[in-house]
C-alpha cells in the first residue's frame, strides 16, 4: 500500500456484530481488515474496538485495540435480547477504553439491533460514519429462520436512527444508495464506496510458489482449475456451479474445480455431485480457509467463477462481492453473473458476463476458456488487475471516506 507520513485523522473503528470472537475467513473479515489497513496507510491513528476477529486484529498495526466481549450470562436470553443489552456493556467499555484519547472520527460496521457509534459520537462531539452493507431488516425478512423473536419493528427502529444520526453513510454500491434514499436519507451524505482489495498481498507473480504448493497438495498440478470462494450461502449460485460441473468436465476432463469455503449448501452440493458421479478427480473442496491463507488458494486458480444470483425477493442486487476484487487484483480471467455492480466491474470486457442463472451459458463460457489461447487468458487477466489497481485498492477506497467527513 501506498504511504502517507502526515498524521491525518483519529479514527475510532467499531465493530459490534456479537458471536464473532474467533471469526477469521469471509468477506465482512476482508472489509474490517482493507479498511483499517487503508486509513493506516493515509497516515491515520486508528483505535479499535471490535466484538469480532479478535486474534486478526491483535495482528494489525493499531494504536490500541479493544476486545468488546458480551457478558457470558445473556447467553440465555436469546441472540437479539442479547444484541440490545449489548449496547449497554459496549458504549461503557468503550468510553473507558477511550477515556484521555483523542478521536475525529467514529467509524462503525454497522450491526443488527446496534447503535453504540451513535452514541459515542454523541457524548464525543464528533462526526459519525456509518458502514451500511445492507439492510438488517431485509436481510431478516428474506434470509434469516422464522423464530418467535423476531422485533423487527425494533430493529428497523434502529436501522433508521443510525441512518438519520450518521453523518456520512457508505455503502458498497448504488442499488444501496438508491433504496436508502427512497427510505428519505438524504442522498448528500451517502457515499458509494465499492468493496476493495489488497493488490500487493493478491498478486499473482508474487505467489508462484504458493500456487505449486497448493496445486501438489491437492494433486491437481496438470488440471486446468476453475476456482470459486465464498460461503457457500444462496446468493452465491451453488446451483449454477452444481449443474455446471458435469457438463464442463464430460467435455474437458482435464478441467478441476477448487471450490474454496463452506455454508449451508455445501451438503447441496455434495449431494448433487455424487448423483451426477464427480469425484475428487473433478471436485476439491477445501472446507473454511482463513482470510490469511485465501491469496495462496486463489492463486492455484486459472479462472474464476462468481455466478451470483438476483435477490429471491425481486429487488435489485445490492452486494459487492470481495472476492470479486480479489479475483480482479489476481489477473486472472472471470466469469460472472451479468448482473448490477458485478456488471460494472466487468462491463468493458475485462470479463466474461452471463445471465444469472443459466447455466449452458456458464458451461460455454467456461468451456471457451478451457481451449482458449494462453496468451489472450493472460490479456483477460492483466486487464482486470489494473482496472483493481487504480479504483478499488484499499488505499484509494479509505481516501473517499476520509474526504466524505465534515
Amino acid at each position: 500500500m501506498q504511504k502517507n507520513n502526515k498524521k491525518e485523522k483519529n479514527i475510532f473503528y467499531l465493530r459490534t456484530d456479537i458471536g464473532s470472537h474467533d471469526l477469521k475467513a469471509g468477506g465482512s473479515v476482508a472489509h474490517t481488515q482493507g479498511v483499517i489497513e487503508g486509513f493506516l496507510s493515509l497516515g491515520c491513528n486508528v483505535l479499535c474496538a471490535s466484538s469480532a476477529m479478535h486474534s486478526l486484529l491483535k495482528k494489525c498495526s493499531l494504536d490500541d485495540l479493544y476486545l468488546l466481549k458480551e457478558p457470558s450470562y445473556l447467553s440465555c436470553i436469546g441472540f437479539r435480547l442479547n444484541c440490545l443489552a449489548s449496547n449497554v456493556f459496549f458504549t461503557f467499555g468503550c468510553l473507558k477504553f477511550l477515556k484521555r484519547k483523542k478521536i475525529d472520527v467514529v467509524y462503525q460496521r454497522y450491526s443488527l439491533l446496534n447503535f453504540v457509534g451513535a452514541l459515542i459520537s454523541w457524548i464525543k462531539k464528533v462526526p459519525f460514519v456509518l458502514e451500511f452493507n445492507g439492510s438488517e431488516v431485509w436481510i431478516d425478512k428474506n434470509w434469516q429462520s422464522k423464530g418467535w423473536m423476531r422485533i423487527r419493528f425494533i430493529i428497523r427502529w434502529i436501522e433508521n436512527f443510525n441512518l438519520k444520526k450518521a453523518d456520512t453513510v457508505v455503502v458498497v454500491s448504488q442499488v444501496l444508495k438508491d433504496m436508502l434514499v427512497q427510505q428519505g436519507i438524504h442522498a448528500n451524505k451517502i457515499l458509494v464506496n465499492p468493496n476493495g482489495v489488497d493488490t500487493v498481498r493478491f498478486d499473482s507473480a508474487c505467489l508462484v510458489d504458493a500456487r505449486k504448493d497448493i496445486r501438489k497438495k491437492y494433486n491437481i498440478t496438470e488440471k486446468f482449475v476453475f476456482g470459486f470462494i465464498g460461503s457457500f450461502s444462496v446468493w452465491h449460485g451453488i446451483e449454477t456451479i452444481a449443474q455446471m460441473i458435469p457438463k464442463i468436465i464430460k467435455r474437458y476432463p482435464q478441467a478441476h474445480f477448487l471450490l474454496i469455503g463452506s455454508g449451508p449448501l455445501v451438503p447441496f452440493l455434495k449431494d448433487s455431485l455424487q448423483k451426477s458421479g464427480i469425484g475428487s478427480d473433478g471436485v476439491t473442496l477445501t472446507g473454511t480457509v482463513t482470510q490469511e491463507e485465501s491469496q495462496d488458494y486463489l492463486s492455484a486458480c486459472d479462472v474464476f467463477l462468481s455466478p451470483t444470483l438476483p435477490n429471491s425477493d425481486g429487488s435489485r442486487f445490492f452486494g459487492s462481492p470481495t472476492k470479486m476484487f480479489e479475483y480482479m487484483s489476481l489477473a486472472k480471467p472471470i466469469i460472472a453473473s451479468d448482473l448490477e455492480q458485478l456488471s460494472e466491474l466487468l462491463d468493458d470486457g475485462a470479463g466474461i458476463l452471463v445471465k444469472p442463472g443459466y447455466v449452458q451459458a456458464f458451461v460455454d463460457a467456461a468451456c471457451d476458456l478451457v481451449i482458449m489461447n494462453e496468451e489472450k487468458r493472460k490479456n483477460f487477466g492483466m486487464r482486470v488487475r489494473q482496472k483493481a489497481i487504480k479504483n478499488y485498492t484499499w488505499y484509494e477506497h479509505t481516501k473517499k471516506i476520509i474526504k466524505s467527513i465534515v
